[in-house]
């Protein structure tokens, strides 16, 4: 019995433009966001490109975020490692849902959950 060896396309982007690379075939994947230097021939030269595998930690929305944020340097590092912009990035989310929640009205939850403010003011 022969054991399946699966083949994946993962796709790289380049950290200086964003833009879809070549994808490469692997058997196996690399740590998430894992970066390689490739020739982008959108920017037509070797510069770093990050992995993206589709469904996993760091997929191509990922890198997205993280690229829109200014997290590549002009050499297409890093310019704080991945697990703590990860981090930062979840607190921002944690922030803005928290103030977006501070901002509601009580007649908001009202209609959140239902209920109707004139038929809770006659029953008091």
């Amino acid at each position: 019995m022969h054991r399946t060896k699966y083949i994946l396309d993962h796709a790289f982007y380049c950290t200086q433009c964003g833009r879809r690379g070549i994808p490469i075939a692997r058997k196996r994947c690399r740590e998430e966001g894992h970066l390689k230097r490739l020739y982008c021939v959108h920017c037509e030269r070797v510069v770093n490109h990050v992995e993206c595998v589709p469904n996993s930690k760091y997929d191509e929305n990922t890198f997205m975020e993280e690229f829109t944020s200014g997290n590549f340097d002009e050499d297409g590092m890093r310019r704080i490692p991945l697990s703590q912009w990860k981090q930062e990035r979840n607190k921002a989310l944690v922030l803005s849902e928290e103030s977006r929640l501070d901002n509601v009205e009580i007649t908001d939850w009202f209609s959140i959950f239902g209920i109707d403010a004139d038929e809770d003011a006659q029953a008091e």
